[in-house]
């Protein structure tokens, strides 16, 4: 399995340029040998979908694939309808949601707004 996240201490160790080189390495890989990838929702700092999609379907079409045929699967994705079809209109194939780590008083009523949501998403604009 190839793994896609810089470990921090090679970050920490190299700065952040070597990180930004790293991260356009990752997506390469994962263009030339992989089907997809999966980048870290713009919560917690990788960047929005408006800023990744069109990066990576220009990156796929230069190593010769269909961006069609790559899927994009978004972590952490916001508990937001408007980004969330956001993200569906740009190409995300699937999102994923983050859960903290809590008790059912705090995580089921947080799984009834997700379940809410997902018809939501999935009709077309």
């Amino acid at each position: 399995m190839m793994r896609l996240r810089t470990p921090a201490r090679i970050k920490e160790r190299m700065g952040a340029a070597l990180s930004r080189h790293t991260v356009r390495v990752q997506k390469a890989h994962a263009i030339r040998y992989g089907d997809g990838i999966l980048p870290f929702a713009a919560a917690i700092g990788a960047g929005s979908a408006e800023e990744f999609m069109p990066v990576w379907r220009r990156m796929a079409a230069e190593a010769g694939r269909d961006p069609q045929s790559l899927s994009v699967t978004v972590g952490g994705a916001a508990e937001d309808l408007a980004v969330l079809r956001r993200n569906r209109d740009l190409g995300v194939t699937r999102m994923n949601v983050r859960l903290p780590p809590a008790n059912e008083d705090v995580i089921l009523p947080i799984l009834d707004r997700w379940a809410k949501l997902i018809p939501e998403v999935s009709q077309l604009a």
